[in-house]
């Protein structure tokens, strides 16, 4: 796996190039998943969280058409998880020798408190930046013809600044997001990883690549974070949560 981060740009009125990318981006028409490997992804979620409420669909697409499905809080779950259908439409560029499939959707999780309502974001668009951020990593290995895995990282910017300025959350971490102990690929109709959405501090970005994924898993579990979203948590590589 390779440990380098990526840089992305935060929204779509910014072009600036990432500072690591493999080939150039991609032209063609948006590509739509297919109603069976869309109902697949639907249906494992279903069976291990909820079936989603809503579906936030994407109105004007690049290069994957993107849709993002809501399952609410409910009983001994108290958060909102989100999923993305239609990164998979398109294989990634996956090295023969990983040995992952080339297909892959993301996984988000907010607090029970996050407001998830398309009328609210217009007059609060502090609560959109993590939907913003996971629309942006569902079309960046399609738009580079390369590929995001388990342990790599992403930022918004080299070097990172804040996704919103509500937060010091500045990077993405892409971790396993299989909901069951299984093999880590859904049974769908094309074989497609979940792939887990862990915000960032810059220093904890940092220490990752100093000292790998695994290490920083470690720590970010001693400081008891989980993949629930916390705008407001200290780094877990601040003085405060230092290991001996």
């Amino acid at each position: 796996m390779d440990r380098r981060s990526i840089c992305m740009s935060r929204n779509p009125t910014q072009r600036r190039e990432p500072f690591w990318h493999h080939g150039h981006p991609h032209k063609s028409p948006a590509t739509k998943c297919s109603p069976k490997q869309r109902s697949a992804i639907t249906q494992y979620v279903a069976q291990h969280l909820a079936s989603p409420s809503f579906v936030i669909h994407e109105v004007k697409s690049e290069l994957v058409h993107v849709d993002i499905h809501v399952v609410p809080p409910g009983p001994n779950r108290a958060y909102w998880f989100l999923f993305t259908t239609g990164m998979s439409a398109e294989s990634m560029d996956v090295p023969y020798d990983t040995g992952l499939v080339p297909h892959a959707e993301l996984s988000l999780t907010l607090p029970e408190y996050w407001k998830v309502d398309l009328a609210v974001w217009k007059r609060e668009p502090h609560w959109f930046w993590p939907i913003r951020e996971m629309k942006a990593i569902a079309q960046y290995p399609h738009r580079y013809g390369t590929w995001i895995g388990e342990g790599h990282t992403l930022a918004s910017a080299d070097p990172p600044v804040p996704f919103d300025p509500t937060t010091e959350l500045a990077a993405m971490l892409l971790t396993d997001g299989r909901l069951d102990d299984s093999e880590p690929v859904i049974d769908a109709y094309v074989a497609t990883r979940l792939l887990a959405l862990w915000p960032l501090h810059a220093d904890e970005l940092e220490y990752k690549l100093e000292h790998g994924f695994h290490a920083l898993l470690d720590r970010m579990r001693a400081a008891n974070i989980t993949a629930i979203l916390d705008p407001d948590r200290e780094s877990c590589v601040t003085r405060n949560h230092m290991l001996h």
